[in-house]
C-alpha cells in the first residue's frame, strides 16, 4: 500500500495520458510523442515534446511499465508496454475525483481582456483573431476526422475519441457565437477607454452572465 502511494503520487495527469495509451498497445517513445501533439489528446493536454518523450522512463523506473529492444527497418526503438501494476495506477486514476473547473491557456482572450490599453482597432482585431482560430481549429478537425469516417477504420478509444471532439466542436462553436456577440456589442465604442458606454456594456454583459448560469444551475437542479 505504501508503495502504491508513493508511486501515485509522483504521477501526474501526463503519466496517466500515456499509460492510457500504453494499455491499448505497447508504443515507442516517438510514437507516444507523435499521438500525444496530433491527436485529440494535444486539444485537451497539450505537452511539450521533452516532456512526453522522459515520461516513459519515469514509468518504467516506477515499475509500471517495461521497455524492451526491438529492430524495425534496421534501426533499433525501445518500446514501452504497460505492466499490471501500471494498469492498476491508472484504473485508480479513472475512479479518483477530479477537479473539472474550466481553465484554459488563451492568449487571445487575455489580450481581450486588457483591450482598454489598446485602441478600437487592436480589440477588433484580436476578436478577429478568436473567431479566425476558431474556424482554422474547425478545418483542422475535420481534416482528421474525414478520412476516420470515410474509410470506417477501427480506431482504438471509440466511441470516446469521437464524444471528446464534439465537446471540442462546442467550444469551437462557443468561440465562434461569442465573437459574433462581441463584435456587435461592441460597435458603439469610439475608444476602449473607461467611459459611460463602456460601463453599461459591463453592466449588461455580467446580467447576461448572472441570468445564464442561473439558468444552468436551474435546470441542472430540476434535473436532479
Amino acid at each position: 500500500m505504501e508503495y502504491d502511494y508513493l508511486v501515485m503520487k509522483k504521477l501526474t495527469p501526463t503519466s496517466y495520458a500515456l499509460l492510457g495509451l500504453l494499455a491499448r498497445k505497447p508504443w515507442s517513445a516517438y510514437e507516444l510523442n507523435a499521438h500525444m501533439q496530433h491527436s485529440v489528446l494535444n486539444a485537451f493536454w497539450p505537452r511539450a515534446a521533452s516532456g512526453v518523450y522522459s515520461e516513459p522512463k519515469k514509468l518504467v523506473a516506477s515499475k509500471l511499465a517495461t521497455s524492451s529492444e526491438e529492430e524495425r527497418n534496421g534501426r533499433t526503438r525501445t518500446v514501452y508496454t504497460i505492466t499490471a501494476a501500471g494498469r492498476k495506477a491508472l484504473l485508480s486514476w479513472l475512479e479518483s475525483p477530479t477537479q473539472t473547473y474550466v481553465s484554459m491557456s488563451f492568449e487571445a482572450m487575455l489580450k481581450f481582456l486588457y483591450s482598454e490599453a489598446g485602441t478600437v482597432q487592436t480589440l477588433n482585431d484580436t476578436i478577429d483573431s478568436i473567431e479566425e482560430g476558431a474556424l482554422a481549429q474547425a478545418n483542422a478537425i475535420l481534416a482528421g476526422v474525414l478520412p476516420i469516417v470515410e474509410l470506417g477504420a477501427d480506431q482504438p478509444g471509440r466511441p470516446y475519441n469521437g464524444m471528446a471532439l464534439n465537446f471540442l466542436v462546442d467550444v469551437v462553436e462557443a468561440q465562434v457565437s461569442w465573437a459574433r456577440d462581441a463584435r456587435t456589442a461592441l460597435k458603439k465604442l469610439k475608444d476602449t477607454a473607461p467611459s459611460e458606454t463602456t460601463r453599461q456594456e459591463g453592466l449588461k454583459a455580467y446580467d447576461n452572465l448572472v441570468s445564464r448560469l442561473e439558468k444552468i444551475l436551474y435546470t441542472s437542479a430540476r434535473r436532479l
